[in-house]
Order: C-alpha cells, then sequence, then structure tokens
C-alpha cells in the first residue's frame, strides 16, 4: 500500500492480513506499507484486526504500528477472580475480580486486551472450586485474537454454611 507523501499528523486503522510480505521493516521494497512521513510528523497506525504491517519510510518522520489484541477465557464460573501476571512473577498486568459477563454458553468470560508477545501465567480463583487447577502459566499471549476455554472443579473440601 502506497500512502505517498505525509507531511502532517496522521492516524489510520489497519485490519488487513498479510501473505508474503516482508516480516521486518526496512526498504527492501517487500514492506506493507510505503510512506513519506515528513521530519517531525507521525504516523500512527492503529492494527485493529488481521496482520501487523510492516513498512517502508522513505521520509525522517515517525511510523508507530499500534496493536491490541483480545484474549478471551470462557468457561469460567459467576464471580471468578482472574488476573494476568508477567510469567513467573506477581507482577500484575490485568485483574477482574469477578466474571459476571456471560459467555454464551450458561458459563462467564473476561477479555483482556494486550499488544501481543508478552509471556504470562493466568491465575484463576474461585472459593467453590479447586485452587489452581485451571491456571495456565507460561504462555505466550497471540499477536492476533484468541479465545481459551477453562473447566473448573467443584472444590468437594470448601464448606461455607
Amino acid at each position: 500500500v502506497n500512502l505517498g507523501n505525509i507531511d502532517a499528523d496522521v492516524s489510520m486503522s489497519w485490519n488487513n492480513t498479510l501473505i508474503d510480505y516482508a516480516t521486518s521493516n526496512g526498504s527492501t521494497g517487500n514492506e506493507a506499507i510505503y510512506c513519506s512521513v515528513a521530519s517531525g510528523k507521525t504516523l500512527t497506525i492503529n492494527v485493529t484486526g488481521g496482520d501487523a504491517p510492516t513498512y517502508n519510510n522513505a521520509g525522517a518522520g515517525t511510523v508507530t504500528v499500534v496493536s491490541s489484541f483480545d484474549h478471551i477465557i470462557t468457561g469460567l464460573e459467576l464471580n471468578t477472580e482472574v488476573t494476568y501476571v508477567t510469567a513467573g512473577t506477581t507482577t500484575e498486568l490485568f485483574h477482574v475480580e469477578n466474571a459476571t459477563v456471560s459467555d454464551g454458553d450458561g458459563k462467564y468470560k473476561t477479555t483482556y486486551s494486550h499488544g501481543g508477545g508478552a509471556n504470562v501465567d493466568i491465575l484463576i480463583h474461585h472459593v467453590d472450586y479447586k485452587p489452581d487447577i485451571s491456571n495456565i502459566i507460561g504462555i505466550t499471549l497471540p499477536s492476533a485474537e484468541a479465545t481459551v476455554k477453562v473447566q473448573m472443579f467443584e472444590d468437594e473440601n470448601y464448606y461455607n454454611p
């Protein structure tokens, strides 16, 4: 896609699937986007779906590609607590105290919007269900929307009169 000369700060949306284009930015001539951004100006490409584009910027300005993808967990029980942390740490990236949004299958879901590529642990907790059995440890969030269905098992040892 030839965007030509860009002489002002510009934002655009991008929702395209790419096949056989360069996998990194540069000047091979096979990048998905060609542009010439003027010095001191910025082209912001907001990826709303599809693949993040590579670009060849012939100008002295800046090109920024912003990607956001949804990671959805379904199969949760009502009021399940879900926390995403950086893998192997306690650094919290996202937290839902009570999952209350229906997943359409009689259970509940959470949605975490992210930039893709982060290695995370997903901690899933509900007092009436076995602790830690539904946790998802050490996954890399894909650079695309993804849905993971979990199974939760009642904790036969938990009793709250």
